[in-house]
């Protein structure tokens, strides 16, 4: 019972940490797709940036 709930914890965390990332990521892309004026980079940026707020949702 003990290990399930650490490896639900540790997912969490690790969704988390994700989600971080995903959205420094996404932020990066929107933000050189904006100096480059390149559409398709910042919405890519913005797309990752989304998936970053969704993966940090689940892991809370």
């Amino acid at each position: 019972m003990r290990e399930a709930l650490d490896s639900i914890v540790q997912s969490g965390t690790t969704d988390q940490m994700r989600g971080y990332a995903n959205q420094a990521m996404g932020k990066t892309k929107l933000t050189l797709g904006m100096a480059t004026q390149s559409p398709s980079l910042a919405l890519a940026g913005l797309a990752q940036i989304v998936v970053g707020e969704f993966q940090k949702s689940i892991g809370e």
